[in-house]
């Protein structure tokens, strides 16, 4: 895989993290009117309701990457722990997948791989 390539995996699964996290926050600051969950996104505004529907693309996007990377090669260690943990613990799990197993995988196949 070229540094290209490992840049851009980066760049995406990291914007899809954040992308979720600016969601959560933008509810929270939304719900001092009053609750908001998925089910009444009429009471977010236009902007809120793009940002919502990336969120949820983002969130599962994520997991079922991180779940594909998982059966393709898997971590070195605690191979079983990380997979209970990508299917109960979804989007949440995915994420730290993502920064402690993934990145690090794709940057060791990247150095071997140019030898």
């Amino acid at each position: 895989m070229t540094e290209v390539g490992i840049a851009i995996r980066i760049a995406l699964g990291s914007l899809l993290i954040v992308g979720v996290i600016v969601f959560l926050i933008y509810l929270e600051v939304f719900s001092i009117t009053g609750p908001i969950d998925l089910a009444n996104l009429e009471r977010l505004p236009p902007f809120g309701r793009v940002l919502a529907i990336w969120a949820t693309i983002g969130i599962m996007g994520i997991w079922v990457w991180m779940l594909t990377s998982y059966f393709r090669q898997g971590p070195g260690s605690h191979r079983v722990l990380w997979g209970w943990m990508l299917f109960l613990g979804s989007y949440l799990v995915a994420s730290i997948y993502f920064f402690l197993i993934y990145i690090p995988q794709i940057r060791r196949s990247s150095v071997a791989g140019s030898h």
